[in-house]
């Protein structure tokens, strides 16, 4: 999460971080630079078009699939992640 998200709380500043609701409606704004990074490091695929094999270059989609993890920071620092059975 990049330091520029704020969430402003109960007298307390959390740099990095957002509410989950708004994860979805800002994907790109907030991932935009590491999606570009991981979209130039995924490999050249061949696919079959009319009978012959021709490259193709994977692309991110530009509404990615998004799934969130809601985590909670404890005492000592750790982050843990609210999951429940």
């Amino acid at each position: 999460m990049p330091k520029k998200q704020v969430i402003d709380q109960d007298d307390r500043r959390m740099e990095g971080a957002t509410h989950a609701y708004a994860v979805p409606m800002m994907v790109t704004s907030l991932f935009g630079d590491l999606i570009n990074k991981v979209e130039k490091q995924l490999p050249v695929v061949l696919r079959e078009c009319d009978g012959d094999y021709v490259k193709n270059i994977q692309k991110i989609p530009q509404e990615p699939l998004t799934v969130i993890t809601a985590v909670h920071e404890t005492p000592d620092g750790r982050l843990v992640a609210n999951v429940k059975d």
